[in-house]
């Protein structure tokens, strides 16, 4: 048996109790839910954003460039660019023995590349360490000799990075 039950209301007041109901839980509310402000028309929406700027080295003899701040390298394959975690054909150990130098640049290598494999052909080497004559601890230049360091830091031969 069904029974109709009558509200005194009726339909307006079921009708106004939804809107009620639907403003309370924001389905009525039109505006966007992350921070907005509305200028002359234009919408700005605050985000947060992290910036990583990328920092390469670059290994001539492989013509591969190992991108610090992604843990990725980045290598040309035919006319492609291709970015691994891991190199593909040499190992982490024989990279990292291998002649390296650290590039300026904070963009894609593929920018670069031919400058840079012009700077650094195939069989470059870093320059030589000043000789250390006199037997005092200092180079040429009069600075002190840091152990196992190649003068400017910018390129090595066995820098372990990984």
């Amino acid at each position: 048996m069904l029974h109709r039950i009558s509200h005194p209301a009726g339909w307006a007041g079921l009708v106004v109790a939804g809107a009620l109901a639907a403003s309370f839980t924001g389905y009525a509310n039109d505006a966007p839910r992350d921070r907005t402000d509305r200028q002359q028309g234009v919408e700005r929406r605050a985000q947060a954003a992290l910036v990583v700027e990328d920092d390469y080295d670059y290994y001539p003899g492989y013509e591969m460039y190992y991108n610090r701040s992604r843990q990725e390298y980045v290598y040309r394959e035919g006319a492609e660019w291709i970015r691994r975690p891991t190199p593909l054909g040499v190992a982490v150990e024989t990279l990292n023995a291998s002649p390296s130098v650290h590039l300026d640049f904070h963009d894609a290598p593929e920018r670069h590349h031919d400058d840079v494999v012009k700077t650094y052909p195939k069989h470059w080497a870093p320059p030589a360490k000043p000789h250390d004559d006199t037997g005092d601890g200092k180079n040429r230049s009069g600075a002190a000799s840091a152990p196992g360091g190649t003068g400017s830091g910018s390129a090595t031969g066995n820098d372990a990075r990984r």
